[in-house]
């Protein structure tokens, strides 16, 4: 850590798309992410669902997959309020999570919104005072 480094706690919320770029290696964004998880103690939370899925185990439509992962989601973060906890759900489906509906709910609770890797890098590395 460099001396304007700040110890925040950040839970990083991801989904199927996260589990699969790790997987086949297609984002090395979604690598420095588990490298900055490892580093500086954030914690990865996956839906139990996504790895279902990512398994190829669920043959549902894709409403059924977002409902559930969008309530599992929630209620995560629901269940995880905390004065100091920075929550950040990172995805890369935005044509299925980009509705206004979907960001007023994660934004009552102080869930930040990401369909950018790089984009979340950047604003993990903004609340760990890291460059």
């Amino acid at each position: 850590m460099n001396k304007n480094s700040r110890k925040v706690d950040i839970l990083l919320l991801t989904e199927t798309n996260f589990i699969l770029d790790i997987t086949f290696e297609q984002s090395q964004q979604c690598e420095q992410l588990l490298f900055l998880a490892r580093e500086h103690e954030i914690q990865v939370v996956i839906p139990e669902y996504s790895f279902a899925e990512a398994e190829g185990n669920i043959g549902n439509t894709i409403q059924k997959r977002l409902s559930a992962i969008d309530s599992a989601i929630l209620q995560f973060a629901r269940e995880n309020q905390a004065p100091d906890l920075k929550m950040l759900f990172l995805t890369r489906d935005k044509t299925d999570f980009d509705f206004p509906y979907i960001r007023m709910e994660l934004a009552s609770l102080s869930v930040e919104l990401f369909f950018s890797a790089g984009e979340c890098i950047r604003r993990i590395r903004e609340l760990l005072g890291i460059s």
